[in-house]
């Protein structure tokens, strides 16, 4: 006679037990007897590496870039910008690999022309793939 038992297991010994059901690209697996181990590394958080912003001034031009980076070099990254002033707004981001840094970097361009003078407050995000989150408030004097 067979008798069927059913065995409840927590999702992290599933999640390591079965490591093609881990959504981390940069995980390696270790071969063992019977099977194999997802080694499972954690997703490092992005980083800003940007200053202060460029004095802007009414009626002119503006352009300024902010960037970031993530260690983990497969990750997608992703920034929003806001709160700009009117007049200015979030142009083109362009990702790039250093691998001489070995990271993946993220640029996006504040751009316009401001019509209202004032000193504000800029909130900017960067995020990965993998649920990492960077913020950052910067301020913008116009002029």
């Amino acid at each position: 006679m067979m008798v069927a038992m059913l065995l409840i297991v927590p999702l992290s010994v599933y999640l390591v037990l079965n490591p093609k059901d881990v959504r981390n690209p940069g995980a390696s697996t270790a071969g063992v007897a019977g099977g194999s181990v997802a080694v499972i590394e954690k997703n490092k958080t992005p980083t800003l590496s940007v200053g202060e912003l460029k004095t802007a001034y009414v009626d002119k031009e503006y352009s300024a870039s902010v960037g970031g980076y993530d260690q983990d070099i497969s990750d997608g990254l992703s920034m929003s910008i806001k709160n700009l002033p009117p007049g200015l707004e979030q142009g083109k981001c362009r990702s790039s690999k250093n691998r001489r840094e070995n990271v993946r970097e993220l640029k996006c361009v504040i751009e316009g022309t401001p019509s209202f003078p004032g000193s504000y407050l800029i909130d900017v995000v960067l995020t990965d793939d993998m649920g990492g989150r960077a913020s950052r408030t910067l301020t913008l004097q116009v002029n």
